[in-house]
């Protein structure tokens, strides 16, 4: 599964669980950025280790606010969740992310 397929089922979930359009822009936003961020990271370290170097490099490189490090991280957690349903599209979100070690 590409980054634009999982991306893709993300955003399918969402509308189905009817979630507004602009939180749904929003959400991708940072679950693609988070992907990306992924490719710098060493397997070696944790979930809990990633996600910190990730929302730590936001607020001190991009010097963005608590409130929007905590719309990334309700963004990534959500991601996560999908992970551990492992029904329909569900089950091709925990294959990409273990794919990009994602899970811990």
């Amino acid at each position: 599964m590409t980054r634009k397929q999982a991306l893709q089922s993300m955003q399918d979930v969402m509308s189905l669980k009817r979630f507004r359009p602009k939180t749904v822009k929003v959400y991708l936003h940072w679950v693609a950025r988070y992907i990306d961020f992924l490719a710098t990271c060493s397997p070696e370290e944790s979930r809990e280790q990633r996600l910190g170097k990730f929302l730590t490099m936001l607020a001190s490189r991009e010097k963005v606010a608590a409130s929007t490090q905590k719309q990334a991280l309700c963004a990534i957690v959500f991601a996560w969740r999908l992970t551990q349903d492992c029904s329909g599209t569900q089950l091709a979100w925990r294959k990409l992310c273990q794919k990009q070690e994602w899970t811990g």
